[in-house]
């Protein structure tokens, strides 16, 4: 492709596929004058072989990184799922004091109504 000072994300589209603009964030630069997704041409736009190369070191990572990256992932995840318990046991245990003290508190207003009945007789 010819280096022009703006160019239409539709021609880049067709020319370089569908994430032209993470390959080549280095060479264009989004041009708000349109109404029209159109690009700013900053460097000349490389052929086609070497984008290819370029879109391959984009998305390409080391298995290495891979496992690092789903490693941190997994503990993220323990830590999320520890906090849960944890929170969930001191609810737990909250809830079963307050169902004591709702139920304590039952037991009184009914022998405050026997008083009151037997009071009353």
């Amino acid at each position: 492709m010819r280096n022009r000072t703006r160019v239409s994300a539709l021609s880049l589209r067709r020319r370089y596929g569908p994430h032209y603009q993470e390959v080549l964030a280095e060479h264009i630069e989004e041009d708000l004058a349109g109404e029209r997704l159109r690009f700013k041409v900053m460097r000349p736009l490389p052929a086609k072989a070497d984008y290819d190369q370029m879109l391959r070191n984009t998305f390409t990572k080391p298995v290495r990184d891979w496992v690092l990256e789903a490693s941190d992932t997994f503990d993220e995840l323990k830590q999320e799922h520890l906090t849960t318990l944890s929170n969930s046991r001191s609810a737990a245990v909250a809830g079963f004091a307050v169902a004591k003290v709702n139920k304590a508190q039952a037991r009184l207003l009914t022998a405050q109504r026997q008083e009151s009945i037997e009071a009353q007789a």
